[in-house]
């Protein structure tokens, strides 16, 4: 678990920089479990210049295991070597985003 600020720092560049912007304040305190946990929880989504079907769209990808970087993006993204620090890594959310999707899928 970790805040939700640095959850976000795990976002692509342009995701995450329009996420760190519309972040409320909590965000540098509250914890979250998963990036997707923290960009549900971040801010109102509706109250953004991106609006509430981009935020749902990273939020589906991010729950569903398909948010991906390209090449690109991936640049310095190395897997961390500290087996401790790999639990925390996004693609270590499996089982997170598992419920995370259970949840949606309950709300539909």
């Amino acid at each position: 678990m970790d805040t939700i600020r640095n959850q976000l720092y795990k976002l692509k560049p342009a995701h995450r920089d329009a996420a760190l912007t519309n972040m409320s304040p909590f965000g540098m305190t509250e914890k979250a479990d998963s990036i997707a946990e923290a960009l549900r929880d971040a801010f109102k989504w509706d109250e953004t210049p991106e609006g509430r079907d981009f935020w749902r769209g990273i939020h589906k990808e991010l729950c569903m295991g398909l948010y991906c970087f390209t090449e690109e993006e991936s640049a310095g993204r190395a897997l961390p070597t500290d087996a401790a620090e790999r639990k925390t890594h996004p693609v270590s959310d499996v089982d997170r985003l598992k419920g995370i999707i259970r949840e949606l899928l309950e709300m539909v």
